[in-house]
Order: C-alpha cells, then sequence, then structure tokens
C-alpha cells in the first residue's frame, strides 16, 4: 500500500465491529470482532473472532478459527514472537489457548476450572510474564501471576480484594445438559445450589436467564448489581440460569 504517512486512509471496508487494535511488528496488527457483523461477507452475527492484518499487502487472517466458541480476548506472546494467548469462551467457561501463527495448531493450556478474564503480558528474557484474573462458582475473583504460559496450573494469587468472600459459605454450581425436543439442539446451563444444599433434591426452584442475546452464563464468581444468582442462592433457591440457543460460546 502506498499512502502518505499524514493522511488517514481506511484499511478494512465492511460491516463489522473491529476493535482492540494491538501492534505486533512493524507491518501487522491485531484486531477482534465482536457478535455483530462479520468481515467475510454480508452481515452477520456471530461469535467473537480474532484477526490480523498485514497493512503492506491488506491481507487478513484469521486466528483459531477452528475454535467453536467466542474468543472473549487476547494478549501477544513476546510481543507477538511467540504468539498470542487467547481467551476462549466454549460452553459455560472461558480458558486459556495459545497459538503461535494464524495456521498453527491452537492449543489449550492446562490451567484450573472456571473462568480467565483480562488477561495481560510482559516481554521479558525468554518468555513473557503473564497477568489475568481468575474465579470460579465458589472461588472469588483474584490478580493471579506467573512468569511464563507453562505456570498457569500453579500461579498465585497478588491481590486478596475479595478475601471476605473465602471466609464465607458460597452456593456450589455445576453444568447441567438438556436436549430441546424442537430440534434436538444441546442446551446448557449452570445450576447454583444453596451452601450446604449441593446437588440436593425438592429445592424451591428460580429459574433466571439472561439477557443479551451475546452473553452466557458462565462458571464464574460475580457479585455486583447486575449479577443476582448467587444471592438468591444463598436465600435458598435452587436457580437455573439457561443458556439458550444464541447465547455466546455455546458451540456454535
Amino acid at each position: 500500500m502506498n499512502h502518505s504517512p499524514t493522511i488517514p486512509f481506511r484499511l478494512t471496508n465492511n460491516q463489522a465491529y473491529e476493535e482492540e487494535l494491538t501492534w505486533f511488528n512493524n507491518e501487522e496488527f491485531f484486531f477482534t470482532v465482536s457478535g455483530y457483523g462479520s468481515i467475510e461477507g454480508p452481515y452477520k452475527d456471530s461469535q467473537g473472532r480474532l484477526y490480523s492484518m498485514n497493512v503492506v499487502n491488506g491481507r487478513i487472517e484469521r486466528w483459531a478459527d477452528k475454535f467453536k466458541g467466542q474468543i472473549e480476548g487476547f494478549a501477544l506472546l513476546q510481543e507477538g514472537r511467540d504468539g498470542v494467548v487467547i481467551l476462549g469462551q466454549l460452553g459455560t467457561e472461558i480458558q486459556i489457548f495459545t497459538q503461535l501463527s494464524a495456521n498453527a495448531e491452537l492449543i489449550k493450556r492446562t490451567g484450573w476450572n472456571g473462568s480467565y478474564e483480562l488477561i495481560v503480558t510482559a516481554s521479558g528474557g525468554n518468555s513473557s510474564t503473564i497477568a489475568f484474573i481468575h474465579s470460579s462458582f465458589d472461588v472469588p475473583q483474584e490478580v493471579y501471576f506467573i512468569n511464563n504460559i507453562n505456570e498457569l496450573s500453579s500461579a498465585q494469587a497478588i491481590t486478596s480484594e475479595n478475601k471476605l468472600f473465602t471466609e464465607r459459605n458460597l452456593p456450589k454450581g455445576k453444568l447441567y445438559r438438556w436436549t430441546n425436543e424442537d430440534d434436538k439442539t444441546e442446551i446448557e446451563g449452570i445450576l447454583l445450589y444453596p451452601p450446604e444444599n449441593f446437588e440436593q433434591k425438592n429445592l424451591p426452584l428460580l429459574v433466571l436467564i439472561h439477557g443479551g442475546p451475546y452473553t452466557a452464563d458462565l462458571n464464574m464468581f460475580r457479585a455486583d448489581w447486575y449479577t443476582c444468582a448467587g444471592m438468591m442462592a444463598t436465600e435458598g433457591w435452587l436457580v437455573l440460569q439457561p443458556n439458550y440457543r444464541g447465547s455466546s460460546g455455546m458451540f456454535m
């Protein structure tokens, strides 16, 4: 591409919502596309995706193209020399994956059950240090740190902002699956049990359906104004959170 360095010019022309632009060498940058639109044809709602673009030849490549869930975020490993680390939601969890190049195998990293969020990296030596947030049904959110991606399952917490919740008996959850009789689609959801009543029968049932459609109820800890499932379970309800057809990350 031959353009004046002082005059902005358009790189893409599509009906997608592009965001999180990140340079990773002198010629290429990453960007994500949310569920609103597609760069691969006419407007079409889809799962979140990750792309890179070469500004010299205009070539766009999709990363993690075989992944059936939703891309929730990414960060560079060694400034992109070792590829990327990807947050991918599949079903009711957000897990960590790595990919060396757009055509390389997507590798799921061994970590903890639950969900990872807001991953960041810093290059140093022969590896990238990594920080992220992790939580699960009964493990509150904290920030964790590792010196390289191979240490994921032994990450150490570097914050204790939610220590209060570790001193309480929290609701426990589990995955629940059933088949939609109309089209035989498998539906996933979460059952959140009252404290001291995990997997017990004859509990009062509350069905709590998320908004969206570009969202899903996940194996993660939330204690905020928008998320009341844990509070309702604490009050004695068995809370069913169904991820209906069209929810993000549901094997589409």
